[in-house]
């Protein structure tokens, strides 16, 4: 009879939490204790054991967003990451991190992208966005530290890549610990800009003359002539200076990005990648990705 019973829970657990995934994608709903009351109330289940934890809505949200969006999904996914990568490079100075659901790829169409951003002030933050002609919309945030307790952060919420993006300001020693995941009550899983890992600029490639060849010596005592004085070639940027792979470093450098490689290229743009070489390519395609970014031409 036990063994019915918990099997009989786990059944509720599931279907409150698939009802609850369904709450979140088609209605927008971001809290996921309000789906899970919705979706409890729907369905008649109040049993505090067959309600689900968060990390199992989570679950329910991405298997729903896989089975009912399929490549559609993806594709916004995709995109949404691709303006994070942008975002992320028009707040360079506060080293943004990326966080939330884009990261998880638990997002939908109600979604923003979510960045952490690290400055002295949020008054430092919203001056750079007005420098560069960023219309935003102030907003708080109120988050769990790792003492229990609740705190208060100012945030930014501006438009990019056709994307909300919602910067969150901490302080600049918050980047040590993120706060705690409303869904499982961990530090929030953090990924971003380049760290200590980024490779190291290569030394200007200086591209070699062709010889020249001398000439006919004319006829004594007439002493041969000299060739002729060859400009230099002006040395190349090293790799580490060039757009393209400064973007690569962001996104190589740290851990769970690697998977934004294909993505960047095509946001990247053609004449930024020009550079790389065949030799560089197949790096890239080998997965070899910091390798290849010294391969320019």
């Amino acid at each position: 009879m036990p063994r019915k019973h918990n099997s009989e829970t786990e059944r509720a657990r599931q279907i409150v939490a698939q009802e609850a995934a369904r709450i979140i994608v088609d209605h927008g709903v971001r809290d996921y204790r309000v789906a899970k009351q919705k979706a409890s109330e729907r369905l008649g289940v109040s049993a505090r054991g067959s309600l689900p934890g968060n990390a199992e809505i989570e679950a329910a949200v991405a298997y729903h967003l896989e089975l009912f969006g399929g490549e559609s999904h993806r594709d916004r996914l995709r995109l949404m990451r691709v303006a994070a990568l942008g975002a992320m490079e028009l707040l360079s100075p506060f080293t943004p991190r990326l966080v939330g659901p884009v990261l998880s790829g638990t997002a939908d169409e109600n979604s923003a992208v979510n960045l952490h951003v690290f400055a002295d002030s949020p008054e430092q933050v919203a001056m750079e966005l007005v420098e560069m002609g960023v219309n935003y919309r102030p907003y708080e945030r109120r988050l769990k530290s790792r003492r229990d307790q609740f705190e208060t952060f100012a945030g930014f919420e501006f438009h990019h890549s056709n994307s909300a993006i919602q910067a969150t300001v901490f302080p600049i020693d918050g980047i040590r610990q993120a706060p705690m995941s409303p869904v499982d009550g961990n530090p929030m899983k953090r990924t971003g800009g380049a760290t200590a890992k980024a490779p190291v600029a290569q030394q200007p490639k200086v591209e070699p003359t062709a010889p020249v060849e001398p000439a006919a010596p004319p006829p004594p005592p007439t002493a041969p002539a000299q060739p002729p004085p060859t400009e230099p070639k002006e040395p190349k940027a090293p790799a580490g200076d060039r757009p393209c792979a400064g973007l690569f470093a962001q996104i190589m450098s740290s851990p769970g990005m690697e998977n934004l490689f294909d993505d960047a290229l095509k946001v990247a743009i053609p004449e930024e990648v020009a550079g790389l070489t065949r030799e560089g390519d197949a790096l890239f395609g080998k997965g070899r990705y910091q390798d290849a970014l010294t391969k320019f031409e």
